[in-house]
């Protein structure tokens, strides 16, 4: 006796199989971001800034 399985497409996402398995990913758009920092730190009195963001 053999046994499947399987499962309705689902919008959006990616569906795989791997033995008993099912895996649905979904991959989440990028985007990028850009902006200016300004730091209130007494020109970094304390010695603490990050080098970079």
């Amino acid at each position: 006796m053999k046994y499947t399985v399987d499962e309705a497409a689902v919008d959006g996402y990616k569906t795989t199989y791997n033995g008993n398995n099912i895996v649905n990913t979904h991959q989440v758009a990028k985007t990028s971001v850009s902006g200016q920092k300004t730091w209130s730190d007494h020109d970094n009195q304390d010695g603490i800034r990050p080098d970079e963001i």
